[in-house]
């Protein structure tokens, strides 16, 4: 059986010797689905096999104390799992700024809207700059295994990764396996500190080439010389950049589990690696026993010397009693809690411009690291090993090592919080823990729909809006706004919307039986259906739900005879004007009960849906104001306005485009039993038509009070939660499965701040808007600023009439 000190064994070398910075690589052969080969071994000897897997991050630092020891715990069973060396690299990478504004920030088109394009810009680099700027964090996990071919290796990989999947999905992560392209690209990151990664390269360019060393390899990679050409032994130059690698001698008595957050909390390129070896248990046992049988016959030896002293009443020592009762201690965890034990060490890579820079975060970094008691020091003349041995590679050429039981090891978690950046998404603010800018595509979500949820004045149509103005700056999607308060006319206007007005007063008209969805039906029979079934709830509306069972029958026939000859050349869309006579000659008495019922709304003054449409329902941005219907048509109002956005979701499907559809004060139209059943349609249809819904409300708890509208809610992947009540921040903690502690970012924020749940990453968010900025201006609809701002605009037409008429001068003014 080996021994322990065995289990911390270096790799083998290459090159003893390497004549160029190609050979100081320590890969010997890579394969397409990611598994590297290290050593080269006589063929039928075990060699050393690694293979690399990106891990995502999840929010350990909002965890409150119970839920870290519960987190831990489930880290701790992953870290069990493990029988062979492995290593957890937590890199802050340098990219390309230019880059990050390229893909985030948004482009004027032909000068158009160019000050809300500059005013938004603005806030995206306040939101970049915010975080640490530059900086892309990026977690590997590496795992090696000594097999004699690439295949037992492959097997053994293959074995152990459902597992490690579990594991970590458990934690609300996800650990996803690199192929040689990837793996080469993070290597290369590595090896060209300061570098973004090559675009476009792909195993394939390599194949049949050794060419994959050249591309790994940097220019230059040698030790510091000042200007008389003295080395120092601790500072590596890699091509441009200067680099230091520290060690950790000796671990520290006790573990903060923040640790990891504080170590990667600096705005400078710095790599944390923990190369951790697996001992055997038995391997341990023996140890352990062994020593407790030297510490015993120390003992029996100071006991016998004590004796032969006449010391009779004296204690044997105080080192030889305290090794004693560690052993024992040691050999009851093991034995009793399951835990195993480890060799681990621990390796900081940083990197600057500059000489003068490095020393500033090597120092910036160490004083981090000493206030929670880690005391690193430089790897003096073995920068190139540790530097190897801290790369993303499953090799090790440094031997110190310290041995560490699972639970203590576990406190060293590589977690810190949730992060969303995704290239082409909308910037929602930034992180309130990280201070990172949060971007994310809804798109990608399996269920984009969501809820915006708020107190009045929490900022929920702040929020709404500059989610509407992105999509409309930076796409070509379609954007429907229900309005319930006609607070997004001004928005409408801005962006040359079109601005729905649903007041007898305005003398717009949407006609219900409009023919548009006809094209883009799979029949005839199809668009039938969907005609009646517009009838029958335009009916319950006008009739307050008091149907008759032959009703149904009625109107469906009458629907059939409306659209004779559909299809047809020169039909004419009919009107509900037409659907009235044709209903009135009915035979049956019923008919004429259900045309006088709607007599009103056909020739009377509530006329404005039996006229043809005369506004544009295919703007761009087209917004429905609710706020002037009047009450006796609401229902029917709503139940024709929720088929046109049905039919205009369903049209732009057709054509491949998205629709966005958000609708304000949503418990108005959720209380309404039809109206939320429809709602509930088109939240199921949207998705499969590629489009998504956002709601806007204050009442959380109405929310849940309907089956369909809580269905709605859990199954949404999107949400904004901002200031709430505590009774509602319960139903949520409930309902959703949000911890308590996280919960306190929605108790009392400031306006605009909050949690943003995106698919499993629940985020506290702050999308807070400068006030001078040109969104701020439009967006804007508290009425004790606005109330301000008008008065500060009075008093100066004041100052400059009273300066005119005691001038008499017009030309000042």
């Amino acid at each position: 059986m080996k021994g322990m000190k065995e289990y911390r064994e270096l790799t083998e070398k290459l090159y003893r010797v390497p004549e160029s910075v190609q050979q100081l690589i320590p890969v010997h052969k890579i394969a397409e689905d990611g598994i590297f080969l290290l050593e080269n071994k006589p063929e039928g000897a075990e060699v050393l096999f690694d293979k690399a897997y990106l891990f995502l991050d999840t929010n350990f630092a909002t965890m409150d104390d119970a839920e870290k020891d519960d987190f831990l715990r489930q880290y701790c069973m992953l870290l069990n799992s493990m029988s062979v060396s492995f290593k957890v690299i937590v890199i802050n990478n340098n990219q390309d700024l230019a880059g990050v504004h390229q893909q985030i920030c948004i482009r004027e088109r032909d000068g158009e809207f160019r000050d809300m394009v500059r005013s938004f810009n603005a806030y995206i680099e306040d939101c970049v700059m915010r975080g640490q700027a530059g900086l892309k964090q990026v977690r590997l996990f590496v795992i090696t295994c000594k097999k004699k071919d690439i295949q037992q290796a492959r097997d053994y990989f293959r074995s152990i990764e459902a597992n490690l999947m579990v594991n970590f999905s458990r934690m609300e992560s996800a650990l996803i396996p690199l192929n040689a392209t990837e793996r080469l690209m993070h290597l290369r990151s590595f090896y060209h500190l300061g570098e973004e990664f090559r675009q476009g390269f792909s195993i394939q360019d390599l194949k049949g080439k050794r060419d994959w060393l050249d591309y790994l390899a940097p220019r230059h990679l040698k030790y510091f010389q000042d200007e008389y050409g003295s080395l120092d032994g601790k500072t590596l130059q890699i091509n441009d950049r200067y680099v230091r690698v520290l060690y950790l001698p000796q671990m520290p008595s006790g573990i903060n589990p923040d640790v990891m957050g504080k170590f990667m909390s600096g705005s400078f390129q710095c790599a944390v690696t923990t190369d951790v070896a697996s001992i055997p248990m038995e391997v341990v046992r023996k140890r352990l026993s062994e020593l407790y049988m030297q510490n015993g016959r120390s003992i029996e030896k100071q006991q016998e010397t004590r004796n032969k002293a006449g010391a009779w009443s004296s204690d044997v020592s105080y080192d030889v009693r305290r090794q004693k009762a560690e052993l024992e201690e040691l050999l009851d965890v093991i034995n009793d809690n399951n835990e195993k034990m480890f060799y681990v060490a621990m390796y900081v890579t940083i990197s600057a411009d500059t000489k003068k820079e490095l020393e500033n975060n090597v120092v910036a970094f160490l004083s981090a690291a000493e206030g929670e008691g880690f005391h690193f020091t430089d790897a003096i003349w073995e920068q190139i090993e540790a530097f190897n041995t801290a790369s993303p590679v499953g090799c090790r050429f440094c031997s110190i090592m310290y041995p560490m039981l699972s639970q203590p090891l576990s406190a060293l978690t590589p977690f810190i919080v949730h992060e969303l950046y995704q290239s082409g998404g909308i910037v929602y603010g930034v992180n309130q823990i990280s201070r990172n800018i949060l971007v994310g595509d809804r798109k990608t979500l399996l269920n984009g729909n969501g809820f915006i949820l708020g107190l009045s004045g929490s900022g929920k149509g702040m929020e709404t809006k500059k989610e509407i103005t992105e999509i409309f700056l930076t796409t070509e999607d379609d954007i429907i706004i229900i309005d319930p308060m006609n607070e997004y006319e001004g928005i409408a206007d801005y962006f040359k919307g079109q601005f729905i007005d649903f007041s007898s007063a305005s003398k717009h008209y949407i006609n219900p039986l409009d023919t548009d969805t006809f094209q883009y039906m799979d029949s005839k029979a199809t668009f039938l259906k969907d005609k009646t079934n517009l009838m029958l709830g335009i009916f319950s509306q006008i009739k307050e739900n008091a149907m008759e069972p032959e009703d149904n029958s009625l109107i469906g026939r009458v629907v059939q005879e409306v659209y004779t000859g559909l299809g047809q050349k020169g039909f004419e869309t009919p009107t509900l004007k037409e659907f009235y006579e044709i209903l009135k000659n009915q035979p049956e008495l019923r008919a004429q009960a259900l045309a006088l019922s709607m007599e009103l709304f056909v020739t009377g003054a509530m006329n404005m849906f039996s006229r043809p449409t005369n506004v544009n329902t295919k703007n761009r941005m087209t917004v429905y104001g609710m706020a002037d219907i009047d009450r006796s048509q609401s229902g029917m109002g709503i139940i024709i306005m929720l088929e046109s956005i049905r039919s205009r979701i369903a049209d732009n499907a057709k054509k491949g485009r998205c629709t966005w559809v958000f609708i304000d004060e949503f418990h108005n139209l959720s209380h309404n039993p039809y109206s939320a059943a429809y709602l509930e349609k088109i939240w199921r249809e949207v998705r499969k038509m590629g489009g998504l819904c956002t709601a806007i409300t204050q009442n959380v708890a109405d929310l849940l009070t309907t089956q369909a509208v809580e269905s709605m809610l859990c199954n949404s992947e999107f949400l904004m939660l901002l200031n709430l009540k505590e009774n509602e921040r319960k139903l949520l903690e409930n309902e959703l499965g949000i911890s308590p502690n996280l919960m306190q970012y929605i108790s009392n924020p400031d306006h605009g701040c909050g949690l943003l749940k995106f698919g499993n990453r629940v985020i506290p968010i702050d999308g807070r808007l400068p006030h001078e900025s040109e969104m701020y201006k439009l967006f804007n609809t508290n009425f004790h600023e606005l109330s301000a701002i008008r008065k500060k605009k009075l008093k100066r037409e004041a100052g400059s009439l009273e300066n005119i008429l005691r001038t008499g001068s017009f030309s000042q003014a």
